[in-house]
């Protein structure tokens, strides 16, 4: 607001020197803004901005907060509460050992100042392993790494969370370094048919020992609706009767291509979008329906 009536009293007055004289009268507002309780940004980037990562050295995340004010206090929770000024705070950086729903909400001179983040993590075999892909994923979105590190993505396509690849199937390999038994696999995607976000048309789960061989355990066909133009995700899940034992897991998604001809702009241009969780270990995971496959079947990778 302070901008804007500077801008309708000067007029079409936009030079260098106008802008050190308006910054200069503008120091002295900050004090009546304080006074007032009034919370306000910084001139040219926002209050603070989250991100969270795996700890690849341990068993949680690292949350981050990149300020805007050098004294914001960022105030959170660990169980999806609201954080008030008496929650634990940091500043910059703060560890998260267990999985759960962290909130956190940056605090200036004991008031809130904007609105609670929050993230929703999920512990998982597959937590900051390697993942190799047959197709790199759109430079445009999330890096491959998204896909590894516990922290599971909403329907904004634009959080950050989601890896997606456009006109190309999904075929991503994941080594969790030692071979171990695996009491579910899972994934999601997400649909958000007005952006040319679809489900895929068929999943494939499959576990290795070697990385070479394939032992393909289950697929799944989502039976999804093309013209909903909602956001919706779709968790796909196996969990097999017991546990299976190995070293490498791979996730094959196939795109859409024989789309309805009356399917608004045909087959081209559609993106799978894809976060966690493979390999998550929840032994009460409900089993998906689909079309498990016989043991024995081996494919070449």
């Amino acid at each position: 607001m302070l901008a804007l009536a500077e801008n309708l009293w000067s007029g079409d007055t936009h030079s260098d020197a106008a802008w050190a004289n308006f910054q200069q009268r503008l120091q002295a507002q900050y004090h009546w803004l304080d006074a007032q309780r009034i919370t306000y940004g910084p001139q040219d980037k926002p209050v603070v901005t989250y991100s969270i990562t795996a700890d690849t050295q341990g068993d949680g995340w690292h949350l981050h907060a990149q300020r805007g004010f050098d004294d914001v206090h960022n105030h959170y929770t660990l169980d999806g509460s609201m954080p008030t000024v008496k929650s634990p705070a940091f500043d910059d950086s703060v560890a998260i050992r267990k999985p759960g729903t962290p909130r956190v909400t940056p605090f200036r001179h004991g008031m809130a100042y904007d609105e609670a983040t929050s993230f929703t993590l999920e512990g998982n075999l597959a937590r900051g392993r390697t993942v190799s892909l047959a197709q790199a994923v759109s430079s445009s979105y999330a890096p491959a790494t998204v896909l590894v590190d516990g922290v599971v993505g909403s329907t904004n396509f634009h959080d950050g969370r989601w890896a997606a690849w456009e006109d190309h199937d999904v075929d991503a390999t994941i080594d969790l370094g030692r071979s171990v038994g695996i009491h579910s696999l899972s994934t999601d995607f997400l649909q958000d048919v007005g952006s040319r976000i679809l489900p895929p048309q068929r999943v494939t789960f499959s576990v290795s020992a070697d990385g070479q061989h394939w032992t393909p355990l289950y697929v799944d066909t989502p039976k999804t609706d093309l013209f909903d133009d909602g956001q919706h995700r779709w968790l796909i899940r196996y969990q097999p009767t017991k546990a299976v034992t190995a070293r490498y897991l791979r996730v094959v998604a196939n795109r859409h291509t024989d789309l309805p001809a009356d399917f608004p702009g045909g087959n081209k241009n559609t993106w799978l979008f894809v976060d966690e969780n493979s390999g998550a270990v929840s032994r009460n995971a409900s089993r998906r329906r689909g079309r498990p496959l016989p043991p024995g079947i081996l494919c070449r990778a």
